[in-house]
């Protein structure tokens, strides 16, 4: 087997670790500035007005959602995008404990 050449260079290894570090630095501190300007937009986002569509889609998915969109609604509160998304968490739980309420018929 041969060895790899070792690339020859008058600059010395310490430095070469120094430049190495600090472009690592750079890395992160850059994808960590983008990160925080994308999660920045996207809790913006998620304070906004929810369109119509997005409360008939979220309203459709779930009786619980449902009642509590219609709630909300009567009580001239202001649905936001977040709202939708807490239902989705919360809702699937309680859609599943309503069944205990509704029992099905049994064919037998």
């Amino acid at each position: 087997m041969h060895d790899a050449p070792e690339l020859k260079s008058d600059e010395p290894k310490s430095s070469k670790l120094a430049k190495a570090v600090a472009a690592g630095i750079v890395a992160v501190v850059v994808t960590a500035s983008s990160f925080t300007l994308w999660a920045s937009v996207g809790i913006y986002n998620s304070y906004e007005a929810a369109s119509i569509a997005e409360i008939q889609a979220a309203a459709a998915e779930s009786a619980c959602a449902r009642t509590h969109l219609s709630n909300a609604n009567r009580n001239a509160v202001e649905i936001r995008r977040r709202d939708l998304t807490n239902l989705t968490k919360v809702c699937p739980s309680i859609d599943q404990q309503a069944k205990a309420f509704n029992p099905q018929p049994s064919s037998g």
